[in-house]
């Protein structure tokens, strides 16, 4: 039996409603079916890359789209082959960097100089000359299968000296160098004090695969008591006469040193001695560094050895500096203990002297009396 249905117009409402909500529910229901887009963090870069157009500017660099800004190098870890091979480009920055981009392996514009040094204060300072221009690169020394160079020294390396090495700066770059891997582009201080070789740890070995890549190093602190004869920046491959060198290590730029140094306290007892000079009478050691005066006189107190850097600080607040210090019209407030802090030859003591202040004498012989001639 065939069944016949009547469809009914509502008053207000269009005949085609039925059919329009028909066809809502079969897309509705496809669209559940269809598979979500995965996220960033789901995606291989290659994934994310065949979306990204590649071919454009293919000697320029490319920003990459916003969605993938802020990723950090894990993400980005496996496409540098991909990227290298099939497109010839590779990474300027991925290192969580806002606006990462892309750029051509045949352009130098990501052909860095090293940075300048950074040294300060009273610090011995060896620069090595580092131009780059454009693809071209000129340098002054750069370090190959061995090599040192000798520094110049100042004066005070002849007396005990305490060294520190702020700063090392290592670099290398040149075009093609994005193509090679290399092992142990480094190179290390040397110095010779007395006969013997003191050698510093190696500076940090400098990246692969980028056309330039520095790396920044502190080598540590050294005593010499005797000194320092001799200072040679040394390549990791140069052993004669240091030793310990490394079996084939790559060249390397070694660009700046920064040494600082200061005196080393050779003796660290040496003894202070005191003297006093009262009313211009001259200079007397002083026993147990105790001396007296009167109301009224000018005393000056110093100490030996005979230095500039010494310290005072005495009673009501007395400060001074120099070797010796003088007190005028001294009177019994001026009495107490005056602290002399001395730096000798990278060594500081102290020694106090005592100042006792006699109070004025005054007689009273009484009231005059005249006497008369008798």
């Amino acid at each position: 039996m065939l069944n016949v249905y009547h469809v009914r117009r509502l008053k207000g409402r269009p005949m085609f409603s039925l059919s329009v909500g028909i066809i809502s529910l079969l897309l509705t229901f496809k669209l559940l079916l269809k598979p979500t887009e995965p996220s960033i963090e789901q995606q291989t870069p290659i994934e994310v890359l065949s979306k990204v157009d590649l071919t454009q500017n293919p000697n320029d660099s490319i920003l990459l789209p916003e969605n993938l800004h802020g990723q950090t190098t894990d993400f980005w870890s496996n496409n540098q082959e991909y990227l290298q091979k099939y497109y010839n480009r590779r990474f300027l920055d991925v290192d969580g960097g806002t606006e990462p981009t892309l750029t051509s392996r045949s352009s130098c514009s990501d052909l860095y100089p090293p940075s300048e040094p950074s040294c300060d204060g009273e610090e011995l300072i060896w620069n090595n000359p580092v131009t780059v221009s454009g693809c071209n690169v000129s340098v002054g020394v750069r370090f190959i299968g061995g090599g040192k160079i000798s520094l110049s020294l100042p004066s005070a390396f002849s007396n005990p000296v305490r060294i520190t090495i702020d700063e090392a700066i290592s670099w290398d770059g040149y075009q093609n160098r994005v193509n090679v891997t290399q092992n142990d582009e480094k190179w290390r201080v040397v110095f010779k004090s007395n006969g013997v070789y003191t050698t510093s740890s190696y500076t940090r070995d400098v990246h692969d695969q980028v056309m330039s890549s520095q790396k920044i190093s502190n080598l540590g602190t050294f005593e010499f008591p005797n000194g320092v004869d001799e200072i040679w920046l040394a390549h990791a491959g140069e052993s004669a006469p240091f030793g310990d060198d490394i079996s084939g290590p790559n060249s390397v730029v070694p660009v700046s040193v920064c040494l600082s140094y200061e005196p080393l306290c050779a003796d660290p007892d040496f003894e202070i001695e005191c003297e006093a000079n009262i009313d211009g009478a001259g200079w007397h050691v002083l026993n147990n560094c105790s001396v007296s005066a009167c109301t009224g006189s000018d005393v000056k107190l110093s100490v030996n050895p005979n230095v500039s850097s010494v310290s005072w600080t005495g009673p009501n607040g007395f400060k001074a500096t120099g070797n010796d210090i003088s007190i005028h019209d001294v009177n019994t407030n001026d009495s107490g203990s005056y602290k002399a802090t001395v730096t000798y030859e990278g060594c500081t003591s102290t020694e106090t002297i005592s100042l006792s202040v006699k109070p004025e004498i005054v007689a009273e012989a009484g009231p005059d009396v005249e006497i008369c001639k008798g």
